[in-house]
């Protein structure tokens, strides 16, 4: 029987090996979303982060379909979606959220991050991704 935490490594590794197939520019973008993300949720609120994340897409948010995204932050969305189980509209979904839900939401999210920059540091590591430099200068 597997831990929550090592069904998210999988599911993570798998998302983010897909993403190391996609353009340079959306690597690098999806690696600094990762990097981003705690903070930005510790000093903003998750629902905020997740606004300002699908604001800079240049695409509309769908909920996790077959149609393929083209930018990092679709792609991060759903991944993160994905991982919340959330199969409907994020945004949506966390705005209607009573508090207590909210709350699994945010640690949930702030626990998943660990694993999205542990694998992008290592599977998307390009010398100047914030993520790669911040495992370089930990070491």
């Amino acid at each position: 029987m597997q831990t929550r935490s090592q069904r998210d490594a999988l599911a993570i590794l798998e998302q983010v090996k897909a993403i190391k197939q996609e353009k340079k520019e959306v690597i690098k973008r999806y690696s600094v979303l990762v990097n981003d993300l705690p903070m930005m949720i510790r000093q903003n609120g998750l629902q905020q982060a997740f606004g300002f994340i699908q604001g800079k897409s240049k695409e509309s948010m769908h909920p996790i379909t077959d149609q393929k995204p083209h930018s990092a932050e679709t792609y991060f969305l759903n991944h993160l979606a994905d991982r919340l189980g959330i199969t409907d509209d994020l945004i949506q979904q966390l705005y209607d959220a009573p508090l207590s839900e909210y709350m699994y939401y945010t640690r949930r999210c702030l626990e998943v991050s660990v694993w999205y920059k542990r694998y992008s540091a290592s599977l998307l590591s390009d010398d100047d991704t914030p993520a790669t430099k911040e495992v370089k200068n930990a070491s």
